[in-house]
């Protein structure tokens, strides 16, 4: 038995709650992915930091979809920018796992200047899809291997 804390067991919960959050179940996926997190962070490093990736990012998109809670917008942007690096040192730019996270951040900040008007979030929101392919914005990735 591998339990609860084992990296294929938290890959599997990452897994299905990216498929909850394709079914836009943004409360599910918190509650599962939160406790989850320190978890997370102990079995995703070295060779396996990009799951570490995936994991936040699904976590960040999930609290995205909260809407106009501004705490949930803040730890948003944590797992996010977190996130953000470890792609671009794993992956690189171009690759569609860091350009699904540089869609997430505009995201993120488009719906924080929704949430919050004339805070500058619509310009990090600018900055953050002026890194994404002109032609369109990044295509969410399948489950995380």
């Amino acid at each position: 038995m591998r339990g609860q804390e084992h990296k294929d067991t938290l890959t599997s919960i990452n897994n299905m709650c990216a498929l909850l959050l394709k079914q836009s179940k943004h409360q599910e996926v918190i509650d599962l992915l939160a406790p989850s997190e320190p978890a997370a962070r102990q079995a995703f490093t070295g060779g396996n930091a990009r799951r570490l990736s995936g994991f936040l990012t699904t976590l960040g998109r999930a609290r995205i979809g909260l809407g106009n809670d501004a705490e949930q917008l803040k730890l948003a942007e944590s797992n996010l920018l977190e996130a953000h690096p470890i792609y671009m040192q794993s992956r690189g730019p171009t690759q569609k796992d860091t350009l699904e996270c540089v869609q997430a951040l505009a995201d993120l900040y488009t719906a924080w200047e929704k949430a919050e008007p004339g805070k500058g979030y619509d310009a990090k929101a600018a900055e953050w899809k002026a890194k994404l392919p002109s032609d369109k914005p990044a295509e969410p990735s399948k489950a995380t291997p």
